[in-house]
């Protein structure tokens, strides 16, 4: 296990400093001594591991790794591996790595300790392996990439959620205005696997009679619109 300063403030710094020191991590964080018990679990978590003595809220003397989180993080020490946990991450260079976190204000306990999976950008493999070796415990899926890559992909999965709930609001105003039924519509979707798949390109007869229908049906079509007419 690793000896690690995380520098930042916020719950989401707090939240990481936990979770690493929950991992069986040595860690050190100033802004452990700021939780104001708002986030469940937090709490209670940061007082066991100040007990047992793998949370310290202090700043590390000598840590192998220095870890980015939340406000007032700071630039990169130039002498030390370093992990950049912000969303969107710095350029971490040869010497260190990314590893943005899509922590949830509600859920930042949570997110961390039970992620999907875990991006870590780095542009050297010590420098990968050293940032992987942090979170193995959690048991996530691990995916490596170049660190310009890993900053885009929180930025870019929020993108997409948004534009689904977009679309999907657009699709039920649709179907109400035609009597059509939205769940029925849903569920005949997940029978198309190049919805999953997205790799076979769309026809654009079928999406252009998408906006005739919105158009002449009544609700906002400039959603559709967006999908034929592309960016």
């Amino acid at each position: 296990m690793s000896a690690v300063a995380v520098r930042g403030r916020g719950a989401d710094a707090v939240a990481v400093a936990a979770g690493l020191a929950a991992l069986g991590h040595q860690v050190a964080c100033p802004a452990a001594r700021e939780v104001d018990g708002t986030e469940p679990g937090l709490a209670a978590l940061v007082r066991r591991t100040v007990r047992s003595g793998a949370l310290r809220a202090e700043h590390g003397a000598d840590p192998d790794c220095v870890l980015l989180r939340g406000t007032e993080a700071g630039r990169f020490p130039a002498d030390r591996m370093v992990v950049d946990c912000r969303v969107p991450p710095d350029d971490p260079g040869d010497h260190g790595a990314c590893v943005p976190l899509d922590l949830r204000p509600g859920s930042l306990l949570e997110d961390f300790l039970h992620p999907e999976y875990l991006v870590i950008g780095a542009d050297t493999e010590s420098a990968a392996a050293r940032a992987e070796a942090l979170f193995r415990c959690l048991g996530a899926e691990i995916v490596h990439v170049d660190p310009r890559s890993a900053g885009l992909v929180v930025p870019v999965g929020n993108g997409f959620r948004a534009l689904k709930r977009r679309f999907f609001g657009s699709l039920e105003q649709l179907c109400e205005a035609v009597g059509a039924d939205p769940a029925t519509v849903v569920e005949c979707l997940r029978y198309d696997e190049r919805i999953n798949c997205g790799t076979e390109p769309d026809d654009p007869r079928a999406t252009g009679h998408l906006v005739h229908l919105s158009r002449r049906a009544g609700p906002p079509a400039e959603m559709f619109e967006s999908i034929v007419d592309g960016p």
